[in-house]
C-alpha cells in the first residue's frame, strides 16, 4: 500500500518538552494514589490532581511483577516474560532499542539515582549516577535518602535533558510489613513531599517558557500479603501522574474516571514527547493526546505514524491481518479526506471521529500482540527441570568420576536419544505429529541421561555409596504424570 501524506514531518514530529523527569516509585500500588490512604498520606500529590496541575492515568502491566521486566517493559515498550524473573538477580546490559538508549543518540544529556538495576541494564548512558542496591530489604531509610539528597543540586542544576529517580524503600516495607503495615504511610508522605518538590520546580520551568514533563509512576504493585511477582488485580495496576503543562483527559469527565493505558505505552509515549523515534521493537501505542491539548494535524500525525508503527509488527507476529489491514486503509482515507480538506470545512466530530477510529484499531492491535507475546507455562515441567538441575548437582559434588558405563547401556541410550530428537524435528519442523510437545521431548531425553548417568555412577562408586536417587526420581516422575514409568 501506497500512501501519500500532504505534511511536512519536521513540522510535526518535533519535541514538545525539553525535559523530562522520570520518577518510579517501587511497588506503588493503584489505591497508594487514587484510594482512601492517597488522600490521607498524600495530600501534596492529591491536591495537583484535584486542581489539575497534574494528570492521573491508570496503567496495567501484564506478569512477571518484578522490577527488573518492568523497566524494560516501560524503556522498551516490549512484553518481558518469566525468564527475566531469573535475570532480575543479575540483570545484564539490555541491547534493544530504547527510549534511553534513544536520548543518548540524540545528544540528550542524562542522569541517574535510585534502584542500580536501571546501572546494569543500561551501562554508559547516564553521564552521572548513584545506584542504591535492593538487597537490603530491611532497609526503609537509607536507600531513599540516597536518592532524595542528589534532588536539590540536580533541580539548581541546567545541563541535563533526562533524569530518572528509582525510590526503592517503599517495596521493601512491603515485602516486610504488608501494604498496610505500619511503615507504609510515613513513607507515602516522605515520596508526598518529594513529588511536590519536583512538581513545583517544573511548574515554574514551564511558566519559564522551558517546557518539561514530570512523571511518576510504580514500576509493579503488590499484593495484600505485601509480594508481588504475580497477575493479582493489586499487582498489576499502577498509577502514572504527569505534571507539566498538562491538559487532562478523563474516561469520564463528570466523574472524573481516569484513562486506563498500558505501562508498556510508557516508551512510544515518552519519546514521541522528546521527539524521539519510538523504539523499534515497542508494542505501545502514544497516548500523549490525553495529557497534551495537541494541534489536529499533530495529534493525527502521532496516531498515524504510531499505527504504522505497530501494523509492521502485527504483520509480522500475526495471521489475523486482513480485518486489521482494512481497518488501517479505512482510517487512512478518513486523515486524508481531513488533510485535503479545507480548513473552514473542517468539523469538530470529524477530527474525534478520526481520533478515536485511531485509538480502536491501536487499541486491537496491540491487544492482539501482547498476547502473542506471553507465554503460557507449565509449572509442572518447571519443577522437572529444577528436580534435574538438582540431580546434576548432586552428581557433580557427591559422586567420584571411575569407569561406570558398559557399551550395552551407551548404545542403549544414544539410540533412545537420537529416536527423541528425530521425534522431536519432525513436530518441529514436519507434518507428523508425535505424542508429546517439543519440550517435554527435550525434557525426557534430559531425564534419562541424567537418571542414567546417576544410576550407573552410584553402581559403580568406589565408596559404594548407595542413594538410591534413581528410585526416587521415577516416583517423582511417575507423580507428575509424563507418562514415562516405563523407564524405571
Amino acid at each position: 500500500m501506497c500512501v501519500v501524506f500532504r505534511i511536512k514531518t519536521d513540522l510535526l514530529y518535533k519535541p514538545l518538552i525539553k525535559r523530562l523527569i522520570f520518577m518510579v516509585i517501587d511497588g506503588l500500588r493503584w489505591d497508594f494514589i487514587a484510594g482512601p490512604i492517597g488522600k490521607i498520606a498524600m495530600p501534596l500529590t492529591s491536591d495537583i490532581l484535584a486542581n489539575d496541575h497534574g494528570c492521573l492515568i491508570q496503567a496495567k502491566l501484564q506478569a512477571p511483577t518484578v522490577t527488573m521486566p518492568r523497566i524494560k517493559a516501560m524503556m522498551t515498550g516490549t512484553v518481558p516474560n518469566f525468564v527475566d524473573v531469573i535475570l532480575n538477580f543479575g540483570s545484564k546490559p539490555l541491547h534493544g532499542d530504547n527510549l534511553l538508549s534513544q536520548a543518548k543518540a540524540h545528544g540528550h544529556k542524562l542522569i541517574f539515582y535510585g534502584d542500580e538495576t536501571w546501572l546494569s541494564l543500561f551501562p554508559n548512558i547516564f553521564d552521572r549516577h548513584d545506584g542504591t542496591t535492593s538487597f537490603f530489604v530491611t532497609d526503609f531509610t537509607e536507600v531513599d535518602n540516597n536518592v532524595t539528597r542528589h534532588i536539590q543540586d540536580e533541580l539548581s542544576n541546567d545541563d541535563w535533558d533526562v533524569m530518572i529517580l528509582h525510590y526503592l524503600g517503599l517495596d521493601h516495607i512491603g515485602h516486610v510489613e504488608g501494604p498496610f503495615g505500619p511503615s507504609i504511610k510515613p513513607k507515602l508522605q516522605e515520596m508526598d513531599k518529594i513529588v511536590a518538590q519536583i512538581a513545583q520546580k517544573v511548574q515554574d520551568w514551564n511558566d519559564d517558557g522551558e517546557p518539561t514533563l514530570f512523571v511518576v509512576c510504580g514500576d509493579h504493585g503488590m499484593k495484600d500479603s505485601g509480594g508481588h511477582g504475580g497477575s493479582t488485580p493489586e499487582e498489576t495496576t499502577v498509577p502514572i501522574i504527569t505534571v507539566g503543562g498538562t491538559n487532562c483527559v478523563y474516561e469520564d469527565t463528570e466523574l472524573r474516571i481516569p484513562i486506563e493505558v498500558q505501562q508498556l505505552d510508557i516508551a512510544a509515549t515518552l519519546s514521541a514527547a522528546l521527539g524521539l523515534p519510538i523504539p523499534s521493537t515497542s508494542l505501545g501505542s502514544v497516548f500523549l493526546d490525553y495529557i497534551y491539548n495537541l494541534q489536529d494535524d499533530k495529534r493525527l500525525f502521532l496516531l498515524n505514524y504510531n499505527l504504522r508503527q505497530l501494523f509492521d509488527h502485527f504483520q509480522k507476529f500475526t495471521n489475523e491481518t486482513e480485518y486489521i489491514y482494512q481497518k488501517y486503509l479505512n482510517i487512512t482515507d478518513l486523515h486524508l479526506d481531513w488533510l485535503n480538506s479545507n480548513e473552514t470545512q473542517r468539523d469538530r466530530n470529524d477530527i474525534e471521529n478520526i481520533v478515536l477510529s485511531y485509538h480502536a484499531i491501536l487499541d486491537t492491535m496491540k491487544e492482539e500482540l501482547v498476547t502473542s507475546h506471553l507465554v503460557i507455562y507449565d509449572f509442572s515441567l518447571i519443577v522437572v527441570v529444577l528436580f534435574v538441575m538438582w540431580q546434576m548437582v548432586f552428581i557433580a559434588f557427591h559422586v567420584e568420576w571411575t569407569v561406570w558405563t558398559t557399551r550395552k547401556n551407551t548404545v542403549f541410550f544414544f539410540l533412545v536419544g537420537f529416536s527423541l530428537c528425530l521425534g522431536l524435528y519432525l513436530y518441529t519442523f514436519g507434518n507428523i505429529t508425535v505424542l508429546c510437545p517439543s519440550i517435554k521431548a527435550l525434557l525426557f531425553l534430559l531425564i534419562i541421561g541424567v537418571s542414567y548417568i546417576n544410576y550407573n555412577l552410584n553402581l559403580n562408586d568406589k565408596r559404594n555409596v548407595r542413594t538410591n536417587l534413581f528410585n526416587f526420581q521415577c516416583s517423582i516422575i511417575k507423580n507428575i504424570n509424563l507418562n514415562i514409568e516405563s523407564i524405571c
